[in-house]
This record gives structure tokens, sequence and C-alpha cells, in this order.
């Protein structure tokens, strides 16, 4: 037999045993469970017996201190079996006694019982003492063993039978085919079709030919689809490369005279040059904001995106953000938690980014209205404390038609916004972009003419 059947034929065996004995030991188990409880009633009423029997005859000869009887008492009770111990004892003044029979061993396989010694004055119930008694489960538990041991050779001995029977029928009518499935799969090759058949004998076909049929067809459609599927996926590899590196070079070329247009305006500001220079200033400035997210998104589909560890300040960030950004007919109302750390640690340039671009769209969106953050903590993940950014606005919201879009690069809602707004439609996808790189989310709810509220959650380090 090889080693393949040897292997399959034992990991069989060894589960039709490791089944059957669990069925089995469960079984057992709940046999002896119930023997167990059986033999515990058993001492129960023992103890019971005991109580209704003696104790009235046992107050009587203590009131009496008939210590004779007592002894002739306690005689009977050791007798009982299981009963290992008992004892009488008094601290009374006028009658100390401390009689008892047996061993006085208490562990963990006795059940110690005490009962409060009364007797009758005056009609009156007077305690005089104690009666404790000490019943051994050691007899029970022996016995428990021997039945388990029995139980167990029987039903571990038919268990090995019948796992062995049912060993050689499986190897008989499936391990040794699969052997033969083995050694065709270990020397298949995709680009070549060659059958896979059976040593069988012919019949009705069962599932292990239907399995047999079923991937002769599989490796055709394989061997077919093989040499296109490579040449597409590597058409797809250039165009990709291909795409990054255009936009990744696009991007740095426009960019260098842009950044010179923009030097020169400052340097005509500086010498009080006429007012259109400020305004190719602003033309400038928002060239190079479209650039940076064109050279942003190469940078992300080439994987090329690397986090920097800055210490920074959430409210020098959003203190820059409403200096910077222009709010015109809008109110902006910043609102941070006072629990807020002063510094944290993380990337703060595509922190800002974030933010600018998320403000930026309430600001393009909202022509009169509210603008409103609300920054604070909401838990902690290590040592990262994550902080929600809720941002709203009372602007023209978004259909529902358009929320599924929201993340893909160069799309807007409709050509007339593109046209009254401006801007390539990439802003939200570096957001997204950049939260995921941060492991942060972000969350989008709007109804048009409704507003929209962004809620974006970061963990952050704390400084």
């Amino acid at each position: 037999m090889s080693n393949v059947e040897k292997s399959l034929s034992y990991k069989i065996l060894i589960s039709v045993i490791l089944c059957s004995s669990l069925f089995a030991l469960l079984a057992t188990a709940f046999s002896l469970y119930l023997q167990y409880l059986e033999e515990y009633k058993n001492i129960d009423k023992k103890i019971y017996h005991i109580e209704s029997s003696y104790l009235d005859i046992v107050g009587a000869d203590l009131y009496k201190l008939d210590k004779e009887h007592l002894n002739i008492v306690l005689n009977h009770i050791i007798e009982y079996e299981s009963v290992v111990f008992v004892q009488v004892k008094s601290d009374l003044q006028d009658r100390k006694i401390n009689m008892f029979k047996g061993t006085p061993n208490y562990n963990q396989n006795n059940k110690i019982k005490i009962f409060t010694i009364k007797h009758l004055v005056n009609n009156r119930p007077v305690e005089l003492g104690q009666l404790i008694i000490a019943v051994s489960y050691s007899g029970i538990h022996v016995k428990l063993l021997k039945m388990l041991a029995q139980m167990l050779s029987i039903n571990m001995f038919k268990t090995f039978l019948a796992s062995f029977c049912i060993v050689l029928i499986i190897n008989y009518l499936l391990t040794r085919h699969l052997k033969s499935i083995a050694t065709y799969l270990k020397h298949i090759d995709p680009t070549q079709f060659s059958p896979l058949l059976l040593n069988r004998k012919s019949g009705k076909i069962d599932e292990l030919d239907q399995v047999v049929k079923s991937f002769n067809s599989l490796h055709l459609t394989v061997k077919q689809s093989l040499e296109q599927q490579k040449k597409i996926e590597t058409d797809l590899k250039k165009t990709n490369l291909a795409k990054a590196q255009f936009l990744a070079n696009i991007g740095h070329e426009l960019r260098t005279p842009i950044c010179n247009i923009q030097g020169l305006s400052e340097l005509a500001k500086k010498h009080n040059s006429l007012e259109y220079i400020g305004r190719i200033d602003q033309s400038g400035k928002a060239l190079l904001n479209v650039m940076d997210n064109i050279i942003d998104m190469a940078q992300f589909e080439s994987k090329a995106l690397v986090m920097q560890q800055d210490k920074f300040s959430l409210k020098q960030i959003f203190d820059e953000l409403k200096k910077n950004l222009n709010f015109e007919n809008n109110d902006f109302d910043l609102s941070m938690d006072p629990s807020l750390k002063e510094c944290y640690q993380g990337d703060k340039n595509y922190i800002t980014k974030i933010f600018q671009c998320l403000i930026d769209n309430s600001i393009k969106f909202t022509t009169k209205g509210v603008i409103s953050l609300y920054i604070a903590p909401i838990g902690h993940v290590a040592d990262m404390e994550k902080i929600q950014f809720c941002l709203s606005d009372t602007g023209i919201g978004i259909s529902d038609s358009y929320m599924t879009e929201l993340f893909l690069p160069f799309t807007q809602e409709d050509s007339s916004l593109k046209k009254n707004h401006g801007g390539a439609g990439l802003g939200l996808a570096i957001v997204k972009h950049i939260v995921d790189a941060l492991g942060g989310t972000i969350d989008i709810s709007s109804k048009k003419h409704m507003g929209t509220t962004t809620t974006v959650i970061l963990s952050l380090q704390e400084a």
C-alpha cells in the first residue's frame, strides 16, 4: 500500500475510531452520571434515616448522660454502609461529653453532616450539643471506576472492530482511486490536456465518475483560457503602469512652470503691481492644487504613498485652514472637545489634505449657510486614540443615485456642477485613499437640498 493510501486510510481509521470512541465515552459518561446520582441519593437517604431514627434517642441519652446507651447508639450508626465517623459532642457545663466512633478524617471524599441535638424539657426544646456524621464517597468512586473500566473495554473493542471493517470498505471503493488521482495531479501540466482515467469496472456512473468527468472538462477549459488570461494580465499591467507613470510625469512637468508663475506673482505684488497679478497668483495656486491632486492619485495607484510621522496640533491645523480657506458668505463653526490632547503623532500634511478637501467641498456647494465641524475622542485602541471628525453643511446635498459613486476619481454628480463649481473630481477619491492608508473610516450621509454630513474616524498616536 502506498504512502498516499496509508496516509488517507490511517486518517479515516483514526477519524472513525475517534468519533465512535467519543460517542461511546458520552454514553458511558451518561450512564455513570446516572449511577453516580443514584449512589449519592442513597447516601442522602441513609443520613435522613439516621436523623429520623437516632437523633431523638441521642438527645434523650445525652440529657440523662446515659453514656452506655449512647455508645450502643453510636455503634449502630457507624455500622451503616459508607459511614466512617460519628461523634456526639456537648459543651454544656453540666453535660460536657465527647464520644465518637471511627476515624476523624475530614477530606474531600467525605461528606460531613452536623445535626443539632435537642431535647424537650418542660415542653420546650433545649439544645444539648451536636451529632456529627462523616460519610465516605470512596466506596462509590471505586464502584464507578470498576464500572467505567468494564464498559470502556467492551465499547472500545466494538469500536475498533467496526472501524477496521469500515476502512477496508472505503479503501476498496475510494482510497485506491484517490491514489490514481493524486498521481495524475502530481504530474499535471495545465498547458497540456491529457484526460484522467480510473481503473474501475464499467457499470452505473457514480459520484467519483462525475468528479473525474468534471475535472477533465475543467482541465480542458483551463488550457484554452490560460494563454488568453496571461495576455490580458500582461496588457493590464502595462496599461496601469503607463497610466501611473503618465500622471506622475505630466504632473511634475506642469508643476514647475506653475510654481514659477506663483513666485513671480509674489514678487510683483511686493512691487505694487496691477491687480490682475494677484488673480494670476490665485489661478496659479488653484492649478497647483489640481496638479497636487493628480500627483497624489498617481502615487496612490502606483503604491508609492509614504506616510510621515510628524508631531502636530489639531487646533493649529484647523486654525490654519480657517485662515486660508475662503468662507465668504458661509459661517464656519469649529468645536473641539476639551479632552483632546494638545499634540498627536502622524502625517500632518495628509491629515490637513483630508479636511482641506472636505471643507473646500462644503464651501463650494454651500452658497450661503452654515458649515460646522465637531471634533471629539471616542475611545482608545492600544496607545492610539480614536478621534471622530463630524463635518456638516447646509448646502445643496447629494442625490441618492450618486452616493455609490462618491469616491470614484474624475467624477461629479452632473455637468452643471462642474461648470458652476469647477474641480477635477479628485477630492473625495484622494480623501478616501488617505483615510484608508491611515487605517480610518469615512462615511457620508446626505439628502438633496438638505445638506451633507461627513464623519471621519482616525486613530492617532498621542505625542
